[in-house]
């Protein structure tokens, strides 16, 4: 009897010591998170941030004010986006629109950054030059992708 009770507290006493081990499907989710890229955050424009000249699109997030400006021009055109604190140049390098509005996108090769840009074509107001647009963007950063709602416009 005492021998079984010496040999129970020993069965005790190494398992209090000993370090656990986790299951298999918590080691794999470990795993699994650990590979999970970083997110990132876009950050609403400064007014330094714009060195635009003649028309724009300047599109705004709810609640965060203007996220993404690029020139309003077919060929040529550059945009600006702030993410996690830093000012990116994205450059044109995909654009089908129609009256009804359409898509462009827009990368930092430096970055790999990528912003795409759907947008739907709204009311034109000829006495301000302008033209409201709304829809998304898509942001494209460090094997994360973020698409956000977005409304504003053209201006010129």
């Amino acid at each position: 009897m005492q021998r079984i009770l010496s040999m129970t507290v020993l069965v005790f006493a190494l398992a209090a010591c000993s370090k656990p081990v986790a299951a298999p499907a918590e080691a794999s989710s470990a795993a699994a998170s650990s590979a999970v890229p970083a997110s990132f955050k876009v950050e609403a424009l400064t007014d330094a941030d714009n060195d635009i000249q003649g028309c724009q699109v300047m599109l705004d997030q709810k609640g965060v004010g203007q996220v993404f400006i690029e020139d309003g021009v077919d060929t040529g055109a550059h945009g600006y986006i702030r993410v996690d604190g830093a000012r990116y140049r994205v450059d044109l390098t995909t654009s089908v629109i129609d009256e009804k509005g359409g898509v462009r996108v827009f990368v930092d090769k430096k970055s790999g950054l990528t912003v795409t840009e759907a947008l739907t074509t709204g009311a034109a107001h000829e006495e301000s030059d302008s033209v409201e647009q709304s829809g998304s963007i898509v942001v494209a950063f460090k094997g994360v992708t973020q698409k956000i709602a977005v409304d504003g416009g053209t201006a010129c």
